[in-house]
C-alpha cells in the first residue's frame, strides 16, 4: 500500500467561526509571533472569485472572514492574503508553464499557506469541500495532508499546545517528531497500516545477510515510526556503521527515551552519530550525560564536537557552561553558532560577559564578509555572528533571577 496517496483521516465537518476564535486564543496564549490581517469583506474576495471562475468554498469563505491572512500562523509558514493566494497561483500557473495541463487536480487547488516554494493549498473546485493539499515545485504532485480545513485548524491548534510548535531563544520552530505525533492523533486507521509495513521494513532492517544499501532504506523508511524503536535500538549494535547510523537517527527523530542508555554507550565508538541522536532525546534532567558529552568538545575532529553541543544544548545543564564559553574563545567559527544555542538555552549569567566580548571583536577574526556554502559547521560571516548572538543576550538577560 501506498501511504502517501492513502485517504487522509480527519474532522471533516464545516468550519466555523467559533473555531477559528479558539485558535486564535491559543496561538495569543502560547505567545507566538502571529501577525493577524483584517477580515475580508465580499468585494476582497471577488477577484479571488474571478480568478477561480467560480465562488469559494464556505469553509474557504469563513476563513477569510476571520482574517484575510496572518504572517507566521505555523512556524515559517503564512496564511496568505486572498490577493497574495491570487498572486502566487498565476505565478505557479506562469512558471510551471505547459506542465500547468498535465496536473488537473493542481489546478483546482488555491495557495493557502506558504514557506518558500513549498504551500498547504485548499481545493476549490468542490462547494462542500475544503482538502487541504500539500505542494512544491520540487514534487509537482500535490499530496493529501489533511481531511479539511477544519483539521488542519485543529492540528495547528494542537502543535501549539504540544510544543511541537515551541519558542526557541532566536524564533519559533516545529519539532518534525511531535508534528508527526499531533498528526497521527487524528489519523489512527492510517497508523495501524503504517504498523502493519514498519514490521516489513524491520525484517529487512534486521537482516544482516541483505546488502547494506536496502537494510539503510528500510531504516529510513522507519523514521518518525515509534513501533520501530525496539528494532532501532537493537541496530546500535549493528557492525555494519551506516546502519547505526541511520538507527540514531530515527531514534533521535522519535524522541525515543528509552534508547537513552544505548545511546550513550555508543558514544564512546561513534561520538558524532551518537551526540546528534541524543540531542532528540536528552531533556533538561538529563545531566548524567554533560559529563561524556563535554569530553567529545576535545575531539580532534570538528562534527563530533558540533554533534556534542547540539546534544548540551537540550541538557541546558551550568555544569556545561564554563567549557563552552572557552569555545568561544576559541578559534573554530563554525562551533560558534551552537556554543551560543547551549549557552542561551541555559541562560546562565555567566555567559553574559563572554557573548558580548565576542560580538564586539566579531569583526577582527578574519572572517569572510560573503557567506560560502553553508553546511553545518561553517564559518558565520560577522553580520550573521551579530544575529546569532543579539538574541541569545536578550533571552539571556530576559531571564528571571537564580
Amino acid at each position: 500500500m501506498d501511504l502517501k496517496r492513502a485517504a487522509i483521516e480527519g474532522p471533516d465537518q464545516p468550519l466555523h467561526a467559533d473555531d477559528l476564535a479558539h485558535l486564535e486564543r491559543v496561538v495569543r496564549e502560547v505567545g507566538a509571533p502571529v501577525r493577524f490581517g483584517a477580515p475580508a469583506s465580499e468585494p476582497d474576495l471577488a477577484p479571488l472569485e474571478a480568478e477561480l471562475g467560480r465562488p469559494l468554498p464556505q469553509d474557504v469563505k469563513t476563513l477569510y472572514r476571520w482574517h484575510q491572512g496572518a504572517e507566521q500562523l505555523m512556524p515559517s509558514n503564512d496564511f496568505l492574503s486572498p490577493a497574495k493566494a491570487t498572486e502566487e497561483r498565476a505565478t505557479i500557473r506562469t512558471e510551471i508553464g505547459e506542465l500547468w495541463e498535465e496536473f488537473p487536480l493542481l489546478r483546482n487547488l488555491l495557495p493557502l499557506l506558504q514557506d518558500g516554494s513549498y504551500f498547504y493549498m485548499v481545493r476549490f473546485d468542490k462547494p462542500d469541500s475544503s482538502q487541504i493539499y500539500r505542494w512544491s515545485y520540487w514534487s509537482m504532485e500535490p499530496r493529501p495532508v489533511y481531511a479539511s480545513l477544519l483539521h488542519l485548524v485543529r492540528f495547528i491548534e494542537q502543535a501549539y499546545l504540544s510544543r511541537a510548535f515551541h519558542r526557541g531563544y532566536d524564533g519559533w520552530y516545529a519539532d518534525d517528531g511531535l508534528v508527526r505525533r499531533v498528526e497521527d492523533s487524528f489519523q489512527p486507521a492510517l497508523v495501524v497500516r503504517r504498523a502493519a509495513q514498519a514490521r516489513v521494513k524491520c525484517a529487512i532492517a534486521k537482516d544482516s545477510k541483505a546488502p547494506s544499501m536496502e537494510r539503510q532504506l528500510a531504516v529510513r523508511e522507519l523514521y518518525y515510526e515509534p513501533t520501530a524503536v525496539p528494532t532501532l535500538i537493537e541496530l546500535l549494535g549493528d557492525p555494519d556503521a551506516e546502519v547505526v547510523r541511520c538507527a540514531a537517527f530515527g531514534l533521535g527523530a522519535i524522541h525515543a527515551r528509552e534508547a537513552l542508555p544505548k545511546l550513550l554507550e555508543l558514544l564512546g565508538r561513534a561520538p558524532r552519530v551518537a551526540a546528534d541522536a541524543l540531542a532528540g532525546v536528552l531533556t533538561p534532567e538529563d545531566s548524567m550525560a554533560v559529563g561524556p558529552l563535554l569530553s567529545i568538545l576535545a575531539h580532534a575532529d570538528q562534527s563530533p564536537r558540533l554533534a556534542a553541543l547540539h546534544a548540551l544544548a537540550a541538557i541546558r545543564s551550568p555544569e556545561a557552561v564554563p567549557a563552552v564559553i572557552e569555545v568561544l574563545r576559541g578559534s573554530d567559527a563554525g562551533l560558534y553558532w551552537y556554543a551560543i544555542r547551549v549557552l542561551a538555552n541555559t541562560r546562565d549569567p555567566r555567559a553574559v560577559e563572554p557573548l558580548r566580548n565576542l560580538l564586539e571583536r566579531r569583526s577582527s577574526l578574519g572572517l569572510d564578509a560573503i557567506p560560502r556554502g553553508g553546511s553545518r559547521g561553517s564559518a558565520p560571516t560577522p553580520e550573521h555572528l551579530r544575529l546569532m548572538i543579539e538574541p541569545a543576550l536578550e533571552y539571556i538577560l530576559a531571564a528571571p533571577p537564580q
